[in-house]
């Protein structure tokens, strides 16, 4: 007959510790990410309503697309300042962490924009661009 050796059994309190210790280092992993701040979104959207009206006004498809270019390259460099700004001012680093993450998840459909335009732009596809 075989002697069974069960396992020294688990002390509850230092599972419940082991289980917050888990929250805690995932909810600080999973941090949101606020240094995109509200007036520089606002004045993204200005730049891109006085696009649309400078566009609007072009005479030639390419003076419109040089003005939504302009309107567009104005609107980044707008945003990234005021995104640098804000972290700078909070203590956060917007290239790491949450930051980080908003970066690599916000390129992809930019770059992607971005050569799709082109593309129809090549193609001369300009009504639906």
């Amino acid at each position: 007959m075989s002697e069974r050796h069960d396992p020294a059994p688990i002390v509850l309190s230092q599972r419940a510790l082991d289980h917050l210790r888990f929250i805690r280092d995932t909810m600080s992993v999973a941090t949101t990410f606020t240094a995109v701040p509200g007036r520089g979104g606002m004045a993204m959207g200005v730049i891109g309503l006085g696009g649309a009206i400078v566009a609007a006004r072009q005479p030639t498809s390419g003076r419109w697309l040089a003005a939504w270019l302009a309107a567009a390259a104005l609107a980044v460099a707008v945003g990234a300042v005021a995104t640098v700004r804000k972290g700078r001012a909070s203590g956060s680093s917007v290239l790491a962490g949450a930051g980080r993450k908003f970066a690599l998840a916000f390129a992809p459909p930019l770059l992607v924009g971005a050569l799709l335009s082109a593309a129809l732009w090549r193609a001369g596809a300009v009504a639906l661009l």
